[in-house]
């Protein structure tokens, strides 16, 4: 099964799946100074435009995370933590406030992955959360209705089957943002044809575990 990185800061506890930057919801200076930090790998900062960090983070708790694998062993990043085993092997040495996967909850259902046992990793993210604590998941949409149809083919998920997936393991739908969501894309096109490419429709759901 394939193996996932995961991201830990201290002392806000936060797994997150190939995404980091600080967090806060009035988008303060701490935010700025994070998204402008030179230390921000090249290709990150060029995603800037189309991912909206700054937009998105404002998801999260009112706390700070930041990290990546690539500053792990920076000494200005030392409460970055990077773990990294196979999907079903999901462990975190204490209680978190925030999950996030952006971009890859549905890779879980895809043959590269296992695929994953997607019900059971859910509890576990569930599990992993301290009471009232957020799970943020970010993915392309694909048709209405199409449920896992698209996950291998063109890397989208049916965004009322995430969420009932989600919903299913206890957590509480708590809000939307629509920062991502682009009308003009129709779904049917791989989110890699360089028609939609950076510019795919997107769900942003965060969930709560309740207190």
């Amino acid at each position: 099964m394939k193996s996932v990185p995961y991201l830990a800061a201290l002392p806000f506890s936060a797994f997150l799946i190939f995404l980091s930057a600080h967090a806060d919801t009035q988008t303060p200076d701490s935010l700025a100074r994070a998204l402008a930090d030179p230390r921000r790998p090249a290709e990150q900062v060029s995603l800037d435009a189309t991912r909206k960090p700054a937009q998105q983070l404002t998801h999260c708790p009112p706390r700070e995370v930041a990290g990546t694998r690539l500053l792990e062993h920076d000494p200005a990043y030392a409460n970055v933590s990077v773990l990294s085993d196979a999907a079903a092997n999901f462990r975190v040495p204490e209680k978190l406030d925030v999950i996030w996967t952006a971009q890859n909850y549905h890779d879980l259902h895809d043959t590269f992955m296992g695929p994953a046992d997607v019900t059971a990793l859910n509890r576990r993210f569930f599990d992993a959360l301290r009471p009232g604590g957020v799970y943020l998941v970010i993915d392309h949409v694909a048709e209405t209705g199409s449920g896992l149809r698209d996950t291998e083919s063109l890397h989208r998920i049916d965004p009322r089957r995430l969420r009932r997936e989600i919903e299913t393991a206890g957590f509480v739908f708590d809000a939307e943002s629509n920062a991502l969501r682009n009308g003009s894309d129709d779904h049917k096109s791989s989110v890699f044809d360089p028609s939609v490419r950076g510019r795919t429709d997107q769900v942003v759901y965060r969930f709560r575990k309740p207190r």
